[in-house]
This record gives structure tokens, C-alpha cells and sequence, in this order.
């Protein structure tokens, strides 16, 4: 009967992932026109996703005993240079601050939308799967 309910449980998370992912889907094509509304939904979105990737295992401690404890340095070696590449495309076009790195990785943060979603992907991951509970 176990495997059944926990069968039922990755259902229902892989259907709401698939809204999850529709929305983005329909988001993505309703607002693709727009220039910033779309740029901020770009690096936005894979950020939510990310976080929603990660709820299984929050679930997870939320049901264990114990302390929190959030892993700083996890999230700092880990997500803080994920979130700075998938806000990239924000700090280059308004704050200007990209002038340490080489004109050829700045090219290709700013023309490649697969790296913008992969490191939010990954920093809402991180952002979320740092929180833990220790006994």
C-alpha cells in the first residue's frame, strides 16, 4: 500500500511540474513581443521552476524532527554565481556591472538563453534545497 501512495504523491508532482511548465510555456509566447516584460520573465520563471524542482525535498524535512539549519555555504559557492548568470542579461543592459569578464564570456551570456535558464534553474534549486533539518 506504500508504493501505491508514493506512486500517487510523484503523480501528482509530475502533473503539477507539467503546469508548472505549461505556464511558463504559455507566458513565454504571450509575452515573447515585449522586450522587458519578456526579459524579466526570462530570468524570472526558470528561478520559480527551480524552486518548485526542489519542493519534494523540503516536503521532506518539513515532515522530519529537528532544527532548521540553512547551508550558507552551499548557496554561496553554488548559487550565488548561478543567480549572477541568469541575471546577467539585467546587469549588463542596466548596471553595467560586467566589465571584469572577457568580452567573449559576456557575448555568449548575453546571446545564450540556455545558460540564463540553466543557472536559474539551478539557484532556485540551491535557494531551496539549502534548507535542511538536523537532528
Amino acid at each position: 500500500m506504500e508504493i501505491l501512495r508514493r506512486f500517487g504523491w510523484y503523480l501528482l508532482y509530475t502533473a503539477f511540474i507539467g503546469f508548472i511548465l505549461g505556464l511558463g510555456i504559455y507566458y513565454n509566447n504571450a509575452l515573447s513581443v515585449s522586450g522587458l516584460p519578456y526579459m524579466i520573465f526570462s530570468m524570472v520563471w526558470p528561478l520559480v521552476f527551480g524552486v518548485c524542482l526542489a519542493l519534494p525535498r523540503l516536503i521532506k524535512y518539513i515532515r522530519q524532527s529537528g532544527r532548521w539549519y540553512y547551508d550558507w555555504v552551499k548557496l554561496l559557492a553554488i548559487g550565488l554565481p548561478a543567480l549572477y548568470i541568469a541575471l546577467f542579461q539585467a546587469f549588463y543592459f542596466f548596471f553595467h556591472l560586467t566589465g571584469w569578464l572577457p568580452s567573449r564570456v559576456q557575448v555568449l551570456l548575453i546571446s545564450s538563453t540556455f545558460s540564463q535558464m540553466a543557472a536559474g534553474l539551478v539557484f532556485g534549486y540551491v535557494l531551496i534545497s539549502s534548507l535542511e533539518k538536523r537532528m
